[in-house]
């Protein structure tokens, strides 16, 4: 019914006849689509704003993990690179590891992968701490002796 760009994704908004509902669906993951010379009635998408339908979907569900980290970086440049993906708040009184010059904050994220914010860190190249949760602390470790690996 129609397609949607949000963040760095297009979604397809479309009218599920089994479900009798509307359903959103990311194009990168639409797999054989195929013409089925079928007509349908257009109706109008739930409150008449489809980017805003779909980020009130999308704010709805359920995820895996509540994203926690320091990072010693200027909030606004973190929080114009993750847009509405996450928040960003400054950290007055930073604890032991980003002692020294330059600004700390706090990135927060609710992800259900955590390939999303591992690739904010890298991108950002600035020292950070991971407060929660534990499984990114191992991914970043993984990822990180990946890359080492690969540099020879």
């Amino acid at each position: 019914h129609r397609l949607v760009p949000l963040g760095r994704r297009w979604y397809l908004i479309a009218w599920d006849l089994d479900r009798a509902d509307w359903r959103s669906f990311r194009v990168d993951r639409l797999t054989g689509p195929a013409l089925t010379g079928a007509r349908f009635r257009p109706r109008e998408i739930p409150g008449g704003d489809p980017v805003a339908w779909l980020r009130s979907r999308i704010a709805s569900m359920p995820n895996r993990y509540d994203v926690s980290v320091l990072i010693r970086v200027p909030a606004g440049k973190l929080q114009s690179f993750i847009g509405q993906w996450g928040t960003v708040e400054p950290v007055p009184d930073p604890p032991a590891p980003h002692d020294g010059a330059g600004e700390v904050c706090r990135m927060r994220m609710s992800v259900d992968d955590l390939s999303w914010p591992i690739m904010v860190l890298g991108v950002m190249g600035a020292p950070f701490t991971v407060e929660s949760p534990p499984e990114l602390r191992d991914r970043v470790r993984a990822v990180g002796e990946t890359l080492l690996r690969g540099a020879g």
